[in-house]
């Protein structure tokens, strides 16, 4: 199978997933939910806060705006006429319509040590604030294991969301996949990381069955990340790190599995 990823690309030491739990149990077995990146243009306005009317787009503002009719098109030039101004202080927005319909998968991208340390969301309230029906998360400790078996079944294009209120003009931009990881300012805490699978096509949501993430991934209740969460990969660890946080109070330690 190809595939292809973006050079230099930097992954973080975690990603997490957050939504539902019936949807991440689902993807905790393999089966990820993946859709269009139209969808998300699409999306009921005031729903929640992860529709974007920009989704795909390119766009920044420009004091006037002109055009100028082609009166001569031969080999040699071309002949303009009159410019006419048709707009002040206006924005342009730009979009390549065949790569709306490209699948996406969407996580968090979780910058802390996510083993053997306490994981917990600073923006925990703002998110929930968002997405108010997500009560589970998907912690992902080793997300290239998890990229490669997406890659197992199809090529990908992945990358970090750069979040800005004026993007670059498209001739800047030599990957037009990369036109794909922009999004306004209001939306940066959402920290994404986003998937694009350019092989598949879609209308609407399907779901793509991959290896379990049994490997490369934890399942922990949302409201664990809140306060935050100890992760350790042995008992050993686990007292090593009760001790070192003697001044913070935990529960009892469970096993991710009781929770699905």
């Amino acid at each position: 199978m190809s595939s292809h990823y973006q050079n230099k690309i930097l992954l973080p030491p975690a990603l997490i997933k957050l939504g539902e739990k019936k949807y991440m149990n689902q993807f905790f077995d393999g089966n990820m939910w993946i859709s269009p990146i139209s969808k998300f243009r699409k999306m009921e306005e005031g729903k929640d806060k992860i529709a974007d009317k920009y989704e795909g787009e390119l766009y920044h503002s420009v004091e006037d705006l002109y055009i100028a009719p082609i009166i001569s098109d031969t080999k040699e030039k071309i002949e303009y006429g009159m410019p006419i101004k048709i707009a002040n202080e206006t924005e342009l927005r730009f979009s390549y319509k065949n790569l709306l319909n490209n699948a996406m998968f969407a996580l968090y991208s979780y910058w802390n040590k996510p083993i053997n340390s306490i994981v917990e969301l600073y923006n925990y309230d703002m998110l929930k604030n968002d997405m108010p029906t997500y009560d589970t998360a998907v912690i992902i400790y080793n997300p290239l294991r998890f990229l490669e078996k997406i890659k197992k079944i199809t090529s990908i294009y992945c990358n970090h969301i750069q979040y800005t209120d004026e993007t670059p003009n498209d001739f800047e931009i030599e990957n037009k996949l990369q036109t794909l990881f922009y999004k306004r300012k209001q939306f940066q805490e959402q920290k994404e990381f986003r998937i694009i699978l350019p092989e598949m096509k879609l209308s609407d949501s399907k779901k793509l069955k991959i290896d379990s993430l049994g490997d490369c991934a934890y399942l922990v209740p949302l409201t664990a990340l809140k306060k935050g969460i100890l992760i350790a990969d042995s008992k050993g660890k686990y007292n090593q790190l009760l001790k070192k946080h003697s001044n913070m109070k935990f529960g009892e330690m469970n096993h991710f599995s009781d929770f699905t």
